[in-house]
């Protein structure tokens, strides 16, 4: 017996399919195979295919193709490869390359909506109040924002919008007139993806003076772990509304968290002062609320009919270590 996608790869006990049996949905590859499984099917869950739009497997889930409809209950099949692929979130599970992804954007994504509406886990109506959203003034016209941080980030600017983009933000513009959307090409709040802060808007003032007297040594760490990522591929599908705004769901092609984690060590390891990165997803923000004219049932509906469209498919060749001012980043050196 073998494992393998494409043909025999790695030979295998019919014990190690039985051990791990809760967690499976076997891909029989042929008749033979097939048959095995279906023999075992009080333990193993199976399923076998070709070019079918949907398939039976033996527990009676009903397998989809990529981008082919879903109906709530059915298991959904690297909807990373579809243009677009609806009722996402109502599926039994999911079967994809970014499974640790779509589980922490499914959580992330119930939690915000619950504090966008303030509301509990309860149906209880005692149990609401009201909404809850961030609006942050500071980005208002042409105020002055004192804020600073220092981030590895990058632009995207090695790529054309794609139409589902350029729609968004046509959308965005009619709806959210009064709100910053950041665009590829600004002109005030630029399209962009931040990989960590080196240091936070609450560190900024301790410490900026360690940063600019060892601002050698940061570029030192920073451009020897972030050239293991490069180049980066990376597919944005999907809004998600949070308090903040809407952001952009990022599928990369490499390991971004096992490189912020070897950067934090390698920086804490040095004695230089960072902050540790929140964020364990990869996120664009494209909305930022900056007025209250804004109905919080809006901002998630609207990202809800975006909630799994491929916006863009992005190759990042450079990173840069800069100061955030405000909405306006000041490159200070290429990574």
């Amino acid at each position: 017996m073998y494992l393998g996608h494409d043909g025999p790869e790695t030979e295998i006990e019919s014990s190690f399919l039985f051990s791990l049996a809760p967690h499976l949905y076997c891909h029989a590859k042929n008749v033979h195979a097939l048959d095995f499984l279906l023999k075992h099917k009080e333990k193993l869950k199976s399923f076998s295919h070709d070019v079918d739009d949907h398939v039976i497997t033996s527990d009676g889930r009903i397998w989809t193709f990529p981008g082919k409809e879903l109906v709530k209950g059915a298991i959904a099949v690297m909807p990373e490869r579809a243009n677009v692929q609806q009722n996402i979130w109502e599926c039994y599970a999911i079967c994809t390359d970014y499974a640790d992804l779509y589980y922490t954007y499914m959580e992330m994504r119930q939690r915000n909506i619950r504090n966008i509406l303030n509301a509990s886990s309860s149906s209880s109506s005692s149990s609401l109040s009201k909404p809850s959203l961030f609006i942050d003034e500071m980005i208002l016209g042409n105020r002055i924002d004192p804020r600073r941080c220092i981030p590895v980030y990058t632009y995207y600017d090695h790529f054309t919008p794609s139409p589902e983009l350029m729609e968004l933000h046509r959308r965005l513009e009619i709806e959210f007139s009064k709100q910053t959307i950041y665009r590829v090409n600004g002109p005030l709040a630029y399209l962009h993806w931040t990989i960590m802060q080196v240091l936070g808007f609450e560190q900024y003032e301790e410490f900026s003076s360690i940063f600019n007297s060892r601002q050698s040594d940061y570029l030192s760490i920073l451009t020897s772990e972030m050239k293991s990522l490069l180049p980066l591929k990376i597919s944005f599908r999907g809004l998600i509304p949070v308090p903040s705004g809407i952001v952009m769901m990022g599928f990369p092609d490499k390991d971004v968290n096992g490189i912020r984690r070897k950067c934090e060590k390698a920086l804490e390891e040095a004695g230089l002062p960072f902050r540790k990165y929140q964020n364990d997803i990869i996120h664009s923000t494209i909305l930022r609320l900056c007025h209250s004219d804004v109905n919080p049932e809006h901002l998630v509906n609207f990202a809800h009919t975006w909630v799994m469209f491929i916006l863009d498919h992005s190759l990042l060749l450079n990173f840069a270590l800069g100061m955030l001012v405000g909405e306006c980043n000041q490159i200070m050196n290429a990574l």
